[in-house]
């Protein structure tokens, strides 16, 4: 089956999902919305091919118990300030072999997990709560003074800090990160056919098993509590987190600085970006 037959059946696979999902909706939304909400918490892959075995041969590799699952982390050592790349949704520590090269380069120490259910880590279901809860426990344990993240990452590790300040590093780092969830998972729910009903649903759902309201849940509002500088990098044509969400960030953080790429999109893969990171912490180590 060559690519594009393949990617045909995968799409016509997933509006399938949808209509069975809108089906289930005319009789009961809240069910609905709990199949919706299962379905965008189960990694399709864990993508482990992904995982570049000369970079990594290079790591110590080391194991964390967090909620009952081993989150897998690999470790660069370097002499220079500890930085944790925390990577999203459908991802796993590889995506950031280029940014590890280039920080080897400058010195740092650097420190990078598979989030719960990606990569090596344990689990079968993945949320922003449960990554956050994750990199708690390796922020307690390793101390970096710098964390990157990108796109979920990047608002688990604000959610973190959010709600445990004292953990703060010396500087965060966010790319390409969605501002509000409400929005992210609608984007999400029109890509598969779903309905008004099943989106209600969802909401509904979140809110009985997280205790928030899921448009309660945005990264622009929590960083206003932040203490700490820190680089926003966002994509104009970014198609998963739009342009504004970037700016709502940046304009909420106090004393953050922004850049915008274009071409990039969503991943941010691109010298530019390893560049403003590399310069941005460079501007910031500590003395």
């Amino acid at each position: 089956m060559n690519r594009r037959i393949k990617t045909k059946v995968s799409q016509l696979a997933v509006l399938a999902i949808g209509g069975y999902v809108n089906t289930v909706a005319l009789f009961s939304p809240r069910q609905a919305g709990k199949i919706a909400l299962d379905l965008f918490s189960k990694p399709r892959a864990r993508k482990h091919k992904l995982h570049d075995a000369d970079l990594l041969s290079e790591a110590r590799q080391e194991g964390m118990e967090v909620n009952g699952h081993t989150v897998h982390f690999f470790h660069w050592v370097g002499e220079g300030p500890r930085v944790m790349l925390a990577h999203g949704w459908e991802s796993n520590a590889s995506r950031w072999e280029v940014l590890v090269r280039s920080l080897q380069k400058n010195g740092y120490d650097i420190v990078a997990p598979d989030a719960p259910s990606h990569g090596l880590s344990g689990g079968e279901t993945f949320n922003v709560v449960l990554y956050a809860d994750a990199l708690r426990e390796l922020m307690i344990s390793l101390r970096p003074q710098t964390l990157i993240g990108h796109s979920a990452g990047g608002m688990a590790a604000v959610f973190l800090l959010y709600n445990h300040p004292e953990l703060a590093p010396k500087n965060l780092v966010l790319l390409a990160v969605p501002s509000e969830l409400n929005l992210l998972m609608d984007r999400f729910r029109r890509m598969v056919g779903m309905n008004d009903k099943v989106f209600n649903g969802m909401q509904e759902v979140f809110h009985l098993q997280y205790g928030w309201k899921m448009s309660d849940f945005a990264i622009h509002r929590f960083i206003q509590k932040l203490k700490i500088p820190g680089l926003v990098v966002h994509d104009e044509a970014d198609p998963i987190a739009p342009m504004e969400e970037g700016l709502s960030i940046h304009e909420n953080w106090k004393g953050s600085r922004f850049t915008a790429t274009q071409g990039l999109g969503h991943s941010l893969h691109g010298e530019e970006v390893v560049r403003a990171i590399i310069d941005y912490l460079e501007d910031h180590k500590p003395t």
